[in-house]
């Protein structure tokens, strides 16, 4: 809602049940607005403001999330609990993401690993690393600039 009250993403959108009524991919500008614009200063500001009277410890959670990563990784496995992440933009990176809703093995069949994804977002949540529920597969041409790595 925050997003939404600030830069009129859904113009429909005012409550958060109109957000409810809406599928998860109706949602998705709200979430690029979010990580295209001045992410940081918006989280920070959500903080300090607290439109939704959340608790403290909620807000210490949501204030972490300044520590956002956004772009393409390569998936290079998953385990039981969590998927590689691999960052080949310099220096490259590597991250264990814990799923957002559904297993990653729901996601995707072993056998089509690794698979390049764009569009995604990766945030801390209670000591580990999320996605928010959103990503892209990239076409396998972007497998190539990580074999480089």
């Amino acid at each position: 809602m925050y997003v939404n009250d600030r830069f009129e993403v859904i113009e429909e959108i005012e409550t958060v049940a109109d957000l409810e009524q809406h599928y998860t991919d109706e949602l998705r500008p709200l979430r690029n607005t979010l990580y295209n614009e001045s992410t940081t200063d918006l989280i920070e500001d959500f903080v300090e403001e607290n439109p939704p009277d959340l608790a403290e410890a909620d807000l210490e959670q949501i204030a972490a999330w300044t520590d956002f990563v956004v772009g393409e990784f390569v998936v290079a496995r998953y385990r039981e609990d969590d998927a590689i992440f691999l960052d080949w933009t310099e220096p490259p990176q590597v991250y264990a993401v814990r799923p957002a809703r559904l297993p990653f093995a729901e996601l995707w069949d072993e056998s089509a690993l690794p698979v390049p994804v764009s569009s995604v977002v990766l945030l801390p949540f209670e000591g580990e690393i999320v996605y928010d529920g959103w990503m892209d597969r990239c076409q396998e041409h972007h497998l190539r600039r990580f074999a480089q790595y």
